[in-house]
């Protein structure tokens, strides 16, 4: 009874979205690659702040590189161009009203870049390791009025950073493994609170927290045998599930 209760069902659901699907309206916002008459801006990455959606394109011409739209033609512009062809924007997250996002020149290397959806309010946020290298920050999580975020250095490695949106805003905020520099993965937020998974060369994959503050960061979990594998999920109903393996357990 339950199997033919399921079947009916998953064939009523299937109904509705070949409904909806077949009534759906869609409209071409603007042509971005009007370069030829099958050429594809391939728009990815979307984000959105202040009602204002966030992307990556590339119109056929520069690369690609970060636009914006509030869903009309009109409203659909380039916001930063980085001159760089073979060099793409990568979104980070936002907080208040600054998008944050990474882009490798040349000079630099991969940094962090901020906007605030104008051509003029977007640039260099912070040359965070100075030179060539780059820090190479990489996406995270907003969090008590933060974004918090991975980046390196060749005296931490890769740690724990956060900023606000400013320059004298954006710091190192936590040291996983002093010199020798950490994996970090942020798995989502929980309760207001980051959860993030940290690789380490003495303690393996372990699972974190952090408000954005320094007190507030600490693991979650104190497993007794090292190099514990933590697998996580996305956050669900503010629950974090994860998988845990150890050789005697599993």
């Amino acid at each position: 009874m339950n199997q033919i209760l399921t079947r009916i069902l998953i064939a009523l659901f299937a109904l509705v979205l070949q409904r909806a699907a077949s009534t759906a309206q869609f409209t071409l916002v603007k042509d971005i690659n009007a370069q030829s008459a099958n050429a594809s801006s391939d728009p990815t990455q979307f984000h959105e702040m202040d009602g204002t959606a966030y992307f990556i394109a590339d119109d056929g011409i520069d690369g690609a590189d970060l636009w914006a739209t509030s869903g009309t033609n009109a409203t659909t512009n380039l916001v930063f161009d980085g001159q760089q062809p073979n060099s793409v924007p990568s979104i980070m997250g936002h907080v208040g009203s600054t998008l944050l996002f990474s882009y490798s020149a040349p000079s630099i290397g991969s940094e962090l870049y901020a906007s605030d959806g104008t051509v003029a309010g977007t640039g260099l946020l912070l040359d965070i390791e100075p030179g060539p290298t780059g820090s190479d920050p990489k996406i995270g999580v907003a969090v008590g009025g933060w974004l918090l975020f991975s980046a390196g250095t060749p005296a931490t490695g890769c740690e724990l950073w956060r900023t606000d949106g400013t320059s004298s805003g954006t710091s190192k905020l936590f040291e996983f493994d002093p010199g020798l520099g950490s994996s970090i993965a942020f798995a989502g937020v929980a309760n207001g609170v980051a959860i993030i998974t940290v690789t380490t060369t003495g303690q393996g994959r372990e699972l974190w927290r952090s408000d954005g503050s320094i007190s507030g960061t600490y693991p979650v979990t104190a497993f007794v045998e090292p190099n514990v594998g933590i697998l996580p999920i996305p956050v669900v109903d503010q629950y974090v599930y994860f998988s845990v393996y150890q050789n005697d357990v599993s």
